[in-house]
């Protein structure tokens, strides 16, 4: 007798079926018995599979055919043997069956089939009238599961071969193929027991192959990429595909990649090529350096103002080291002012050391153009470290920036690196991106982020005026002066070696406190940087969570305040911003 039940589930289910002799044809049965199944996948060729594997005490071995093509109503036998680790049979255990899949209707004589003396049970199947594929899985206490893949056609069996190269972005371990009877791509969705074949790695020549399905009638090819983890990572769908019996149809499946995940927290750095701004921080360096040297009124001789700016750094120094004698102004200092208060028609001190400052090429504005290229040869790249935290999906993405550091990279071998701290001066900057799933890319939108390259030229001007300090106390005409001072015969030229090093050590010190100044209120000036653009986010490991991105195209400006003057129109930048998720965020590690 042939017992056949519809939509009946779980522990119904076995309570109808147990007492009586009869199959039931019905959906997956979770190995716990409690309700249909979840899908499963099980691999298509005929084994033990590791997962469903007990700690094996008994061996049970497949005598029929681990494949049935059966017509409307036709019937076939299941027979197994069940044996020790010894080899030898077992007698009076239960072996149990059950339909796993769309086995329609179906349906098994008996649920649980005890062995004989030689280890021996044997189970009819009977095909029901309606095509089916399907799998009967056949289980005993402390042995391996065994399947037997059905098919149920009165119209014959076709063969189905499936190409499924993956060629996308994702990272892929291996693909998986499913043949669903009589089921769209809109409708798709693979249970246990459905034919399914699993392909090693994202590429190769080997296709997925389909034996004995059930012919005219139509089929929704689904394959699925998985990642190292197991999470699926691309998906396609082919379908109204229909075999002829005896005949094989070849198709093949294209993959679509699944969305990227870019949430979590990632550390950024943005490389800016800040060529443009730099030349206007040397500009602003001269200037302010000019500023000092020859005073707000543009002189009559240029040269004189230099001669008199070392002059006055002198009259400073003298008078420095008098009062930490304790003898006030001190006799040296006030000998030079003296001097230099001569009749306007005799040469002053001034006109004299100019002469020999020129006849030499050099002066304080030499070293001041010196030390201005100095600073702007470190703006050729400039870097901001960043925290980018980025919420939940949702269209539009909320994103975070936690400023950490401005940093200018070493220009040569052996040069260091400048940076100074951007977490303490600014509040976490908010912007909006939007997530482009099909490209795998995060628009930026406009993002402002505060200005710190005023306070970062002014690290480094302090940088190159102690590191290139002899250099520059030469071209300022230190050693002019020394020469000059021996050929004067009043009191002051007893300004020895080391007083002439503290005398071009002011004068620098002025010119480097000047321009601080002005350097650093550019951050005022033109308070932010506005960029905007595209960061290619990529998955390393197969879980669809975003470890890295890149962006080599954002654009913007460094913009002046509102209200600023025509002069200090918007500066074009360019950046390169490389992003990677921080260890311990998410569920990713960076790489």
């Amino acid at each position: 007798m042939y017992l056949r039940l519809l939509g009946t589930r779980g522990p119904l289910l076995a309570l109808l079926c147990a007492p009586i002799a009869a199959g039931c044809a019905s959906e997956a049965v979770s190995p716990s018995g409690g309700g249909a199944a979840a899908p499963v996948d099980i691999p298509e060729d005929q084994g033990r599979p590791e997962a469903a594997a007990r700690a094996a005490t008994a061996d049970l071995e497949l005598l029929s055919e681990p494949r049935e093509t059966l017509g409307f109503g036709e019937p076939t036998t299941l027979s197994v043997r069940l044996t020790n680790r010894d080899g030898d049979p077992i007698d009076g255990a239960p072996v149990s069956f059950a339909l796993m899949g769309r086995a329609q209707d179906a349906s098994l004589e008996e649920l649980e089939v005890k062995t004989d003396e030689d280890g021996r049970a044997d189970n009819r199947l009977l095909g029901g009238e309606q095509v089916a594929t399907f799998r009967v899985r056949i289980s005993a206490l402390g042995a391996g599961d065994l399947y037997v893949d059905v098919r149920v056609s009165n119209a014959g069996f076709g063969t189905l071969v499936v190409d499924v190269p993956y060629e996308g972005a994702r990272a892929v371990d291996e693909r998986s193929v499913s043949a669903l009877a009589m089921m769209s791509c809109e409708q798709a969705e693979r249970m246990a027991g459905d034919p399914m074949t699993t392909l090693p790695g994202a590429k190769g020549e080997t296709p997925a192959e389909f034996l004995a399905l059930p012919a005219a009638v139509d089929y929704a090819v689904m394959a699925t990429a998985q990642g190292l983890d197991g999470t699926i990572v691309a998906r396609g769908c082919v379908d109204e595909v229909r075999l002829d019996a005896d005949d094989e149809v070849r198709i093949q499946v294209p993959f679509e990649d699944e969305p990227l995940l870019p949430e979590g927290d990632y550390r950024v750095t943005l490389s800016f090529d800040a060529s443009a701004p730099g030349a206007t921080l040397e500009r602003v360096l001269r200037d302010a350096a000019e500023l000092a040297i020859l005073g707000a009124e543009p002189p009559v001789d240029t040269a004189v103002a230099e001669a008199g700016f070392l002059l006055d750094a002198m009259e400073r120094a003298l008078a420095d080291d008098a009062l930490s004698d304790g003898a006030g102004i001190g006799e040296l200092a006030a000998n030079l002012r003296d001097a230099r208060a001569l009749p306007p028609d005799e040469v002053t001190l001034e006109e004299s050391l100019a002469s020999q400052l020129e006849l030499e090429g050099a002066g304080p504005r030499a070293a001041r153009m010196r030390l201005a290229a100095l600073v702007g040869e470190r703006f050729g790249t400039v870097e901001l470290h960043a925290t980018m935290s980025i919420g939940e999906l949702n269209g539009e993405l909320p994103v975070q920036w936690a400023l950490d550091s401005w940093k200018l990279p070493a220009p040569s071998e052996g040069a260091s690196t400048l940076s100074i701290d951007a977490s303490a001066d600014s509040e976490d900057v908010m912007t909006v991106a939007s997530f482009d799933a099909g490209g795998d890319a995060l628009e930026l939108a406009s993002l402002s982020l505060p200005s710190g390259l005023g306070g970062l030229a002014a690290e480094a001007l302090r940088f190159a005026a102690q590191d290139a300090e002899q250099e520059l106390h030469a071209l300022a005409g230190c050693e002019v002066l020394s020469l000059w001072l021996a050929g004067l015969s009043f009191d002051a030229s007893s300004c020895d070696d080391d007083c002439v090093e503290r005398v071009c050590g002011e004068a620098l010190s002025t010119i480097v406190a000047a321009s601080e100044i002005e350097l650093s209120g550019l951050d005022e000036s033109r308070p932010t940087l506005e960029l905007s653009g595209t960061m290619e986010m990529g998955d390393d490991d197969g879980d669809l969570q975003v470890e890295r991105m890149r962006g080599d195209d954002l654009g913007g400006s460094w913009a002046p305040a509102e209200g600023a003057s025509p002069e200090d129109a918007a500066e074009a930048l360019s950046a390169v911003a490389t992003a990677e998720m921080e260890v311990g965020a998410g569920e990713a590690e960076a790489p």
